[in-house]
């Protein structure tokens, strides 16, 4: 569960990152997603490697304010280092955590800047 809204890009690579590295050992994903810029949450269904995210519907109880977290479910074979390391990955979604990983500079950029 993260607080802050989730960064698109950033959760839609990690996830694609998930299934892809642990495919294998996830057989149902589930969510109820807070993305930034978006009026409605998104909700997340994934069977395998097959992961699908679609808006809420309007009814009662849609909809999503500042205090409504994001929350992922993983079920299947999972370790404490990989929940451990889903826990990690998701929290990296969140719009402050992409922006930061965006302005770091890669070891790569920062040796050219030191002799730019």
């Amino acid at each position: 569960m993260v607080q802050e809204e989730l960064d698109s890009f950033a959760f839609t690579n990690w996830m694609k990152e998930v299934v892809t590295a642990h495919g294998e050992n996830l057989i149902r994903i589930k969510g109820v997603l807070r993305v930034a810029g978006e009026p409605r949450r998104r909700i997340l269904q994934g069977v395998r490697g097959h992961v699908e995210i679609s808006e809420e519907q309007e009814g009662e109880g849609a909809g999503a304010d500042a205090t409504t977290p994001s929350r992922l479910v993983f079920i299947g074979r999972i370790s404490r280092d990989l929940e451990a390391e889903l826990r990690s990955g998701f929290e990296k979604c969140t719009v402050s955590a992409a922006k930061r990983a965006r302005s770091e500079k890669t070891p790569a950029e920062k040796m050219m800047a030191a002799f730019g």
